[in-house]
């Protein structure tokens, strides 16, 4: 028996001019789409750790995203894991395997209970989060990541993960479990090797995520 989140959100995303997306649960339609219609499979963190090739997390929602693609027929389905924080060797996981590592670039205070402005910027400021944002409001650079560059790139990134989560949905089964970052990382490793030789690399023009980190190593 696998295990099974039901009902996971998921947006039925198209290629420019092509068709209109729309959303709906898991469960309540077939998800059997025209070839320009794309099924992008979301998780958000709002959390504040870096993201790396070897977080459990994200090989949990690799493992859900694979499990997804393998039971259905379509081959339009696309795994984006959003969090506001990402290093560069996640992003080139996510380039080689077929699936986004979006950054959301800040990390969001919602702001639906009274809450003093003043004391919250104060806080901010003598922790020296300075990418902490009260609200909701999204980035540009985010925005057209999330539109944009994720319809331009899509058929190239739906058909990548086809490729990934035939052969590597036990990999990301095994990596789910474990918390040892060596132990993920080397998995994290056999994943990217067997989806190389099996599909062979990128071309270099391909750049999935428009939103990099100002840091050197993010």
């Amino acid at each position: 028996m696998r295990e099974w989140v039901p009902r996971p959100r998921v947006l039925l995303f198209c290629e420019p001019k092509r068709h209109r997306p729309d959303i709906f649960e898991y469960g309540e339609r077939n998800i059997r789409a025209a070839p320009a219609v794309f099924a992008v499979v979301t998780e958000v963190k709002n959390q504040r750790e870096w993201l790396y090739p070897t977080n459990p997390e994200l090989h949990k929602f690799l493992y859900k995203a694979a499990s997804l693609r393998n039971a259905t027929d379509n081959s339009g389905i696309i795994p984006v894991f959003i969090s506001p924080f990402r290093r560069n060797q996640a992003y080139q996981l996510a380039r080689t395997l077929g699936f986004w590592a979006v950054r959301s670039e800040h990390q969001w205070v919602l702001d639906r209970r009274p809450l003093k402005k003043d004391g919250f910027y104060e806080v901010r400021d003598e922790l020296g989060y300075a990418d902490l944002r009260l609200g909701d409001e999204l980035t540009i650079r985010f925005k057209r990541a999330m539109t944009e560059s994720l319809a331009r790139n899509a058929r190239q990134v739906a058909e990548r993960w086809s490729v990934t989560a035939a052969l590597c949905e036990g990999l990301f089964d095994a990596a789910r479990k474990l918390r040892a970052a060596d132990e993920i990382g080397s998995i994290a490793g056999q994943a990217r090797a067997l989806v190389e030789d099996a599909a062979g690399p990128l071309p270099p023009s391909f750049e999935p995520i428009t939103t990099r980190s100002s840091r050197k190593d993010a």
